[in-house]
């Protein structure tokens, strides 16, 4: 689906330096293309680089993200609050050994299965066609 998406703070809980991602480029019911920035005043940054498996930590934001709209379109509210949880990291693959903070980052997550409240999302962390993270993630999701 092409178009304009909402507000990054409207799809995720995050605030602060915690929100890695920044805008919702591309979304399907498979699949979600974002942006992220890493700024440099985050914890992980060191100089002007962080740690490439923070990839993971952007990766599960884009899963939630995708969650919300697929939710938003299909009609489906949970009542209350909305918390979700990244499970496990299945298989982890760190192609550069850092990313750069303030450089966008594009964040690709598809699925690959549900059983919900469990998804399994295959993700990736790329910039100027370069991949620095590949992951194959776990998430729940669920009302508190």
């Amino acid at each position: 689906m092409g178009g304009e998406w909402p507000d990054i703070s409207e799809l995720l809980p995050h605030t602060g330096i915690a929100r890695l991602l920044t805008k919702v480029l591309r979304w399907d019911e498979f699949s979600i293309e974002a942006t992220a920035l890493i700024p440099g005043c985050h914890p992980f940054v060191t100089g002007d680089t962080a740690p490439s498996f923070l990839a993971i930590e952007l990766g599960a934001q884009a899963a939630a993200c995708m969650e919300v709209l697929s939710r938003r379109k299909s009609g489906t509210q949970y009542e209350g609050a909305v918390i979700g949880s990244l499970v496990r990291v299945r298989e982890a693959t760190v192609y550069q050994d850092a990313l750069p903070s303030g450089k966008p980052i594009l964040i690709r997550a598809k699925l690959q299965s549900t059983a919900h409240p469990l998804a399994v999302y295959r993700v990736a962390a790329v910039i100027d066609k370069v991949v620095f993270c590949e992951a194959i993630i776990s998430t729940r999701i669920g009302a508190v």
